[in-house]
């Protein structure tokens, strides 16, 4: 036995006979002492654990908050920059129909108004909007969204066979549907018979030249 665990045990041994050598109510007392040790520890652990727990939420507070701001912020800036690319397109439209008079041609008014269109198209394109291919293309309800069914001499059926108003996208993300006409197919009659195709001949006839 070292001489270590040799003065471990003589310590314990002391501290026995010394707690044997107290009275009953003396043992009570050093026993409540130690009791109220513990409880003011625990106690003192319980603020330092609130404390941090109120840092904690303080620190979660103010990163929710400037994580807001940051979001806010960033919505602002893409509309102010969204309305920097669109208004010159108003600005030319607001023209046009200044402009307009009894004396403006047709011709003179529809240019003008393919214009602005067009000018619009590439503030678009800027913004990373696209316009969604539909007429002729398999119907697909992630992008398009169908009013009517029509029958049609060219297309097969389930193609889009008309874009009554325009759907667009930002990358992955639809931003507006496609309103399509889907076509179902050729009309019966139109199967049937197709250019180039001779009907058949009736039954019980024969050519002439082979009779002879």
């Amino acid at each position: 036995m070292s001489d270590e665990q040799q003065s471990d045990e003589i310590a314990a041994e002391i501290d026995t006979r010394a707690t044997e050598a107290l009275t009953p109510q003396e043992q009570a007392e050093g026993r409540i002492r130690e009791l109220e040790a513990k409880v003011a520890t625990a106690e003192a652990e319980a603020k330092n654990s609130h404390a941090r727990m109120l840092r904690v939420a303080a620190d979660f507070e103010n990163h929710r908050k400037r994580a807001s701001r940051e979001v806010d912020d960033a919505k602002r800036s893409g509309s102010q920059s969204a309305l920097n690319k669109l208004l010159p397109v108003f600005d030319n439209l607001e023209r046009a129909t200044t402009h307009v008079d009894a004396s403006t041609d047709a011709k003179s008014m529809a240019d003008g108004l393919r214009m602005v269109i067009k000018q619009f198209g590439e503030a678009l394109t800027k913004l990373g909007i696209e316009r969604v291919d539909a007429v002729g293309k398999p119907f697909d309800p992630m992008l398009h969204e169908s009013v009517q069914y029509e029958h049609h001499a060219t297309l097969a059926a389930g193609l889009v066979s008309r874009e009554l108003q325009a759907g667009y996208r930002q990358g992955d993300a639809l931003m507006r549907p496609v309103l399509v006409v889907v076509s179902k197919g050729p009309l019966p009659e139109e199967e049937a018979v197709s250019p180039g195709t001779a009907e058949p001949a009736e039954e019980g006839t024969s050519d002439a030249s082979d009779a002879n």
